[in-house]
């Protein structure tokens, strides 16, 4: 099958074009099945479609980053996914340059947050160690567990970590069934089925 070449920062374009669309699409239709306890507020069903584009952000930049390992830095898929989402912002849908800087400060975030559910786990993992008991959660370093730190992340960046704050657990449960629903998908191995990135 031919595959058209594309260079890496139109890639990157069409990526989040697709994927931001797909969000303002559907994002009423998914919001609804992750609220499976009917916990979340309007004010909450705001909040988590604004970060929304962080968590589609973050999941392009990560999964950018672990097919082209070979051929770009993870800092310089960063630094082209931060400019090409600024841009997307600003030119098509017309945010301030001050919204725009905040967006990316969401992904910057995300990100911390992502690692962190990381070392959070393998603390727990090597708890779990020392006292004989079996971890609650085994999960290799690879992509599956970049997802899964990439939703527990956005939970927390969604909910926070204030588990007497009211409904929270239906909260945070509502944003992991988002994120996965969201990111589940693995969008950059499907395009890669269709073109070759140049770099």
């Amino acid at each position: 099958m031919f595959k058209k070449g594309i260079s890496f920062p139109q890639f990157l374009a069409d990526l989040i074009s697709f994927q931001c669309d797909f969000l303002a699409r559907r994002f009423d239709e998914l919001i609804v099945l992750a609220d499976e306890s009917k916990v979340l507020t309007e004010e909450d069903r705001r909040q988590f479609f604004d970060k929304a584009y962080a968590l589609l952000m973050v999941d392009i930049t990560v999964r950018c980053c672990q097919y082209f390992s070979a051929q770009v830095s993870n800092e310089e898929v960063g630094r082209g996914a931060s400019i090409v989402y600024g841009r997307y912002l600003m030119e098509h849908q017309h945010v301030p340059p001050v919204l725009a800087e905040e967006r990316i400060g969401g992904v910057v975030a995300l990100l911390n947050l992502m690692d962190k559910a990381k070392k959070d786990l393998v603390a727990k993992s090597a708890h779990h160690n020392t006292i004989g008991d079996a971890p609650s959660a085994n999960i290799a370093d690879d992509a599956d567990a970049e997802q899964f730190y990439l939703c527990s992340g956005f939970a927390e960046y969604c909910v926070g970590e204030d588990m007497k704050s009211e409904c929270w657990e239906g909260r945070r449960f509502a944003a992991l069934k988002l994120a996965k629903g969201l990111v589940g998908g693995n969008i950059v191995a499907q395009a890669l089925g269709q073109c070759k990135v140049t770099f």
